[in-house]
C-alpha cells in the first residue's frame, strides 16, 4: 500500500516493466484516502491490475512559455 492517492486519468509508469499507461480504475480504502491497486491502459492498448506501490506518477517536461512576465522586486 503506498499514501497516495491516485485518480482515473492520471498518466503513470509501472516501475517494473518501465511501461507508460494511464490510470482506467482505482481501488481505495474505504476512506478514500489511500489508493491501493490500480487497473492501467498501457499505450499498447493492453490493461492490467497492479498495486498502487508499484506505479509513479509520470512527470513530463514542457517548453517554458515565453509571453509569460514575471514579477521583480
Amino acid at each position: 500500500m503506498t499514501n497516495k492517492r491516485y485518480d482515473i486519468g492520471d498518466t503513470v509508469v509501472n516501475r517494473i516493466n518501465m511501461k507508460k499507461g494511464t490510470l482506467v480504475d482505482v481501488q481505495d480504502t474505504d476512506d478514500k484516502t489511500i489508493t491501493e491497486n490500480v487497473k492501467i491502459k498501457y499505450e499498447s492498448g493492453e490493461t492490467e491490475w497492479i498495486t498502487a506501490t508499484t506505479v509513479s506518477q509520470m512527470l513530463t517536461e514542457t517548453e517554458p512559455n515565453s509571453n509569460k512576465t514575471f514579477l521583480s522586486d
